[in-house]
């Protein structure tokens, strides 16, 4: 039976089975399967024979421009993609932005440092030195291999090691007394599970901004110490253009002037001819 002429039960099956066969079954690709296509999936008439406009009325139940919007488009056109229906279903995606969010909501450094000398509980006090010092996502401080401590790897990349990242700032390591090994006894199934406990944390110990705020803000300080946009967003697990998209936009006019001040207060930087040895 030609794919295109299946019901969508069976099709949703099939493209989950190609999709971890390609990418492995990880806590990571389980997240995003679950987040990404899942959660999308289970929305659509699962008795149904799999047509462009049955997917194309369920992306029209979402709000143009919406990160929903987009998560509903790019879903059902990979699960049209692998149908092979003849679609036009991603220009549907839209223009939704994550530059949206407020670069006000982030705290500044010294918020962040006293914030976190409050937190009574140790265990859940170390978690978020980890996210404020390395720039974490919720989950990721369960992810970590201490081996080159104090720089630590996250996770798998899609090279099969984990990531570098490295603590900024260094001081914190102290701070936050990261030396030890100190994590909240915390299982789930997948990422998500882990990000959720995380958050409930946040809300439990009265903290007064989100955990991604944290790794905003660490993406704010790479500037501020200089480090190179390639490297940070390398650091930090996502791409260039996201990262220039997202952090970059959220800049202020400070952060950019503090670190130009360190680039000319580099005795090794380039210096303007003498004009005196000009004839």
């Amino acid at each position: 039976m030609p794919k295109n002429s299946q019901i969508v039960s069976v099709l949703v099956k099939d493209l989950r089975e190609d999709y971890f066969n390609v990418r492995g079954e990880t806590p990571t690709t389980l997240a995003t399967w679950k987040t990404e296509y899942q959660n999308v999936f289970v929305k659509l008439p699962q008795k149904r024979k799999i047509t462009e406009e049955l997917l194309r009325e369920l992306i029209l139940t979402t709000t143009a421009n919406t990160k929903q919007r987009r998560r509903f488009a790019l879903a059902c056109s990979v699960l049209a993609d692998f149908a092979k229906i003849p679609h036009s279903l991603r220009r549907l995606v839209g223009q939704y932005s994550s530059t949206k969010v407020n670069p006000k909501n982030i705290p500044d450094d010294a918020t962040i440092a006293a914030t976190g000398l409050k937190i009574p509980n140790l265990e859940w006090r170390y978690a978020y030195g980890l996210m404020a010092t390395y720039g974490l996502r919720n989950c990721e401080c369960f992810l970590l291999d201490r081996s080159d401590f104090p720089v630590m790897k996250v996770g798998k990349s899609k090279r099969g090691e984990g990531r570098l990242v490295y603590p900024l700032y260094p001081e914190w390591v102290d701070l936050f007394k990261l030396h030890d090994d100190l994590l909240p006894k915390c299982t789930g199934n997948w990422n998500g599970d882990l990000g959720a406990r995380v958050t409930r944390a946040f809300y439990r110990y009265e903290i007064p901004f989100n955990p991604y705020s944290l790794r905003h803000a660490w993406a704010r300080r790479s500037l501020e110490f200089g480090m190179d946009l390639t490297i940070a967003s390398e650091m930090m697990g996502h791409s260039v253009r996201v990262h220039s998209e997202i952090y970059h936009a959220w800049l202020s006019g400070d952060v950019f002037s503090r670190a130009y001040d360190k680039l000319l207060a580099d005795p090794c930087r380039p210096v303007a001819p003498d004009m005196g040895l000009i004839v």
